[in-house]
């Protein structure tokens, strides 16, 4: 189901995840890209067991922008980042592993 939603974005996909090493995600998010749909990560940047990059990161990180919450400034206001969400064009789509369908028109 998260594969064909990705085929359908227009506009943007925004993921927030504690980890990130799905290979058939991260080719979906690639074919996006080239498309030309906005395509933003944002990972916990210190996981328990530590950040591993994967190929999956390796390949995402030359065409996406994704960012480690892992700064000292960050970790003051937040201790961890363990959102999990997909957002596409203004919906939540996925939201923890849940399938859901709720607009944000706060972007």
């Amino acid at each position: 189901m998260i594969l064909d939603e990705l085929e359908r974005a227009k506009k943007f996909i925004y993921v927030a995840s504690y980890t990130f090493n799905h290979p058939i995600i991260a080719e979906r998010l690639l074919e996006t890209v080239k498309r030309g749909v906005e395509v933003r990560l944002i990972l916990e940047g210190d996981p328990i067991g530590g950040f591993q990059e994967s190929e999956n990161l390796k390949a995402l990180s030359e065409q996406v922008n994704i960012r480690l919450m892992s700064s000292e400034e960050l970790r003051d206001r937040y201790r961890f980042m363990h959102a999990k969400y997909v957002m596409i064009d203004g919906e939540s789509s996925h939201n923890n592993g849940k399938p859901e369908r709720k607009r944000i028109s706060n972007l």
